[in-house]
């Protein structure tokens, strides 16, 4: 770096176009800059309501006309005369007795089972 180019930005998003010529760099015009503010913004947005918050995201397009309803899906829970659970999509044999489950497909859930400490 010579004398003469000390003090002198490598690029400049504007300012004065004439140092920027006698520096070599160019300018960013100002409504370059806006749009890349932007777009910037708009980015940050549809990342926060995807990764971050993906309810909030649901919540704003599931109001509209074109969103399909929610899947529901309904299970029967039971258990046979040997002891062990069922989980089925038809009823059990009359006269057993069975709980409804449903599981709704706008709801990530995963049922959670305690570990025993031993």
């Amino acid at each position: 770096m010579s004398g003469d180019d000390r003090g002198q930005a490598p690029f400049s998003f504007g300012g004065d176009p004439q140092g920027a010529a006698r520096a070599g760099t160019r300018t960013m015009p100002g409504w370059l800059k806006l749009v890349l503010v932007v777009v910037v913004l708009a980015g940050g947005a549809g990342g926060y309501l995807y990764f971050v918050d993906p309810r909030l995201g649901r919540e704003l397009l599931g109001g509209t006309p074109m969103a399909p309803p929610p899947a529901v899906t309904t299970a029967y829970k039971w258990r046979d005369a040997k002891g062990n659970w069922h989980l089925t999509d038809r009823p059990p044999p009359q006269g057993t007795p069975y709980e409804t489950v449903e599981a709704h497909g706008d709801a990530n859930i995963m049922p959670s089972q305690r570990l025993k400490k031993e």
